[in-house]
């Protein structure tokens, strides 16, 4: 069969099939109008018949989503570091709380960096201890 059938039965066949059947029919129908068009076989598809359509894949079904774990963190969290800078408050050491802070560079509970939670509440701890 020569390039020039081909590409005529292509032409006829995506003219015939645009946008009903997909890929699969195209090639389907390209195949009978090239045996029509190089034997003149009576093997054309009559205006109107639908050609054969691909099997359809089979669904697969999604697994379930499953939600990481929130990990809780091992060592102090902010909320206690505020915790401690209130018990320091409220047993008048203002002074020493601000001084902790300077020791970690901070200027507040917030700019603490989370290493420090723990050094810091050992220390707050020992203020409220001799206080």
């Amino acid at each position: 069969m020569s390039p020039e059938v081909r590409a005529a039965a292509l032409t006829q066949a995506v003219i015939y099939n645009a946008g009903k059947d997909g890929l699969a029919a195209v090639l389907n129908a390209a195949a009978q109008f090239a045996a029509f068009i190089a034997d003149g076989s009576s093997a054309a598809v009559p205006a109107g018949t639908k050609t054969e359509k691909p099997p359809k894949a089979e669904k697969v079904k999604a697994e379930p989503k499953v939600e990481p774990k929130v990990e809780e963190p091992a060592g102090p969290t902010l909320e206690e570091v505020k915790d401690k800078v209130n018990e320091l408050l409220q047993a008048n050491l203002r002074k020493g709380a601000l001084d902790l802070f300077a020791k970690y560079d901070a200027k507040n509970a917030s700019g603490l960096k989370a290493s420090d939670y723990a050094a810091f509440i050992a220390a707050a701890d020992d203020l409220l201890v001799a206080a």
